[in-house]
This record gives structure tokens, C-alpha cells and sequence, in this order.
């Protein structure tokens, strides 16, 4: 969470509820959270059509972050716009210690188990979706995971003592106890401008997992249980290796506290993507060659929900003279793979 410190400049710190996705998500405050800037994805929301603004979270504009180490480790500071000052300063929780990152402690999260996909280990998959499968995590654990895949891998602030990041709203703001599913739509996915080993590897992990099958996978979970008052986790590497069954076990999975059957939810959420298919059939502006559906609802308050589209770095607009048939057939993916998850949803209502 943000820290003011002098000439208006804050303390960022890695988004604790951050389930998937490749590089960190950082929380700026109880409202906002900011991400590496990519053209694309700047581009999308400048082009953003009205009808699609309810679907996706609010652009809030682009910020600097920069890398400062010290004795205790690391902090990652930026300097509000003017526009998002207010937003920061008006916030209860605002007054917190200067927070440091230790780079050994703090990222020292548990390995990642990377499941490997086979047809021969079905009914392995299938069972994975057994909340046994999942962890009890501290729900930062992913994100400290990113930060360090970020700066290692991806090499933000190796060259340079700040980098640019681009300010959302923050879907989780007013959540006590979030139950969170990252889930990517699409029976195939592709990157803009990718190499062709890249290329490969993204046609292989859909063809071998239940984005062939099913229109989408699951990315990530994050789910409090009533009965312990702790959250589970699943990460990404168990989604990919999880069959049909396995899916479907496994979005059920995500609407039980530990207690109950989340129905009313299940209703909202139905209601949300119904919304959200309308919408997307009708928009022309852009193909999404990669998409992800964010599933929010609270567990300590009853339907309290919300259903986005987000990740937008391979959106890219139609009228692209580059983009071939096949990159236009994604959306007919994504919206095969919505239609997948409503229906399934609807199977547990009856």
C-alpha cells in the first residue's frame, strides 16, 4: 500500500491479491494499482469504445517507478499526477511505515510446482481440482513471486532507475475477504509481434490443456475459507494441467466458502458475462489475441461481485493491415470460451 513521503512521493509495494499473470501488479492505494506500461495496452484504452468501459477496469493514466535500494533492501517509489493525488490523500489507511522489500526474505516465496500435461495422468488432473490440491497461502505470495520474475526475467529497473506503469482502478477496493479466479479466454492465444519458438509455445499450452477443449483455463485462485478464516491458493501451473472434469470441479470449487454454496453469486456472476458476451459481440474495434476474465466476489458479504476483462497487451485494432484471418478468428475464441464458462455456471444452478 502507497506510504506518502516527501514532495508528495509514495511507497508502492507489490498487490497482495494479485493471482495471476506474468509481471507484478503493484497497489498504490485502497483504490488504485498500477502495471508495466505496454503501447498496446495504453492504445486499447484510448480507443476504448463506450459500451465497453463497464467490461474492464478504469484507465487512470501512467505513472514513473522508480527502483531505490537502501540498507534494509529496496522500496519502489513514483510521484502522483495531480489528478490521482486527491484519490490518494483522501484514503484512511494512508498513514503506514515506509515499507522496504528484502529481496531474500521477501521474495523467498514457496517454489512453483510446474505440472507437466500428458494424457496419460487424467484422473490425476481431475483430481487436482479437489480443494486439497490448493494451498494455504498468504495472499502475497504470488505477487512477491512477479516482482521477482519481473526484475529478474523481464529486467525492469536493470538499466535504469525507473520505469513507466500505467494506473487502474483497483476491482478489489471495498472487498473484505475477495475470492478471486483468473481465468484465460480463448481456444488459442497468440502475442503481437511474437517470435516464432513464442509462437509455438503458446499454441502448444492451448492445445494441450482445456483452452482447446473448453474456450478457457484457469490462471489462478485465490479463496477464503469461513471455516478456517484462511485463504487457499492455486496457481497457474495446476490450471494448465487440468482436463475437462478438472476444470468444471474446479470453478465449482471457487463458488463454496467452505461452508456454503455461493448460489447468489453464482446468479450475479451468470447476469455479469452475459453483459460482458453482448458487449464484446458487438465491439469492432479491436482483436484480442490473448484476453483474461477476472471473477471477484466477497466472501464475508452476500453477492457482492464483479466480472472483468483485463490484460490487454495483445488487443490490437482491427484495421491493422498485419493482422491475418487467423488473428480475427480470436475473438470468436474468446467469445466461444465466455459462452463456456455462463453455461457451465448455469449447469451448477440447475
Amino acid at each position: 500500500m502507497g506510504t506518502m513521503l516527501q514532495s508528495e512521493e509514495i511507497v508502492i509495494t507489490p498487490f497482495e491479491h494479485q493471482v495471476g499473470g506474468h509481471k507484478v501488479v503493484l497497489q498504490i492505494s485502497k483504490n488504485l494499482i498500477c502495471k508495466p506500461r505496454e503501447d498496446s495496452e495504453v492504445e486499447f484504452y484510448r480507443r476504448l469504445p463506450d459500451h465497453l468501459k463497464e467490461c474492464v477496469p478504469r484507465f487512470k493514466g501512467e505513472i514513473q517507478v522508480q527502483y531505490v535500494e537502501n540498507d534494509s533492501g529496496f522500496q519502489l517509489r513514483t510521484k502522483l499526477p495531480m489528478n490521482l493525488q486527491q484519490d490518494f490523500q483522501n484514503e484512511s489507511d494512508m498513514q503506514m511505515d515506509n515499507h522496504c522489500i528484502n529481496v531474500k526474505s521477501k521474495l523467498s516465496a514457496r517454489d512453483i510446482i510446474q505440472l507437466e500435461h500428458s494424457s496419460s495422468d487424467s484422473l490425476t488432473r481431475t483430481s487436482e481440482a479437489n480443494i486439497k490440491s490448493c494451498k494455504t497461502c498468504h495472499t502475497s505470495d504470488w505477487s512477491n513471486q512477479c516482482l521477482k520474475r519481473t526484475m529478474q526475467q523481464y529486467a525492469l529497473w536493470s538499466t535504469s532507475c525507473s520505469h513507466q506503469f500505467i494506473v487502474l482502478e483497483n476491482l478489489l477496493a471495498g472487498y473484505n475477504n475477495p475470492c478471486i479466479l483468473d481465468i484465460k479466454l480463448g481456444r488459442k492465444q497468440r502475442a503481437f509481434d511474437c517470435t516464432e519458438a513464442k509462437r509455438q509455445l503458446l499454441e502448444s499450452r492451448c492445445a494441450n490443456s482445456t483452452s482447446a477443449s473448453l474456450g478457457f483455463r484457469i490462471c489462478g485462485m485465490q479463496l477464503f475459507q469461513k471455516h478456517t478464516g484462511e485463504y487457499i491458493s492455486q496457481n497457474k501451473y495446476i490450471g494448465r494441467a487440468l482436463d475437462d472434469e478438472g476444470a468444471q470441479l474446479n470453478l465449482k470449487q471457487y463458488f463454496h466458502d467452505g461452508i456454503t454454496e455461493r448460489k447468489k453469486e453464482m446468479l450475479s456472476i451468470v447476469e455479469k458475462l452475459k453483459h460482458i458476451h453482448t458487449a464484446m459481440s458487438e465491439q469492432t474495434v479491436f482483436s484480442f489475441l490473448s484476453v483474461s476474465l477476472l471473477l471477484i466476489y466477497d466472501s464475508s458479504a452476500d453477492c457482492k461481485i464483479d466480472a472483468r476483462l483485463i490484460d490487454f497487451a495483445n488487443a490490437v485494432v482491427t484495421d491493422d493491415s498485419s493482422l491475418d484471418e487467423k488473428h480475427k478468428e480470436c475473438n470468436v475464441d474468446l467469445l466461444f470460451g465466455l459462452s463456456s464458462i455462463i453455461s457451465i455456471i448455469q449447469g451448477f444452478l440447475s
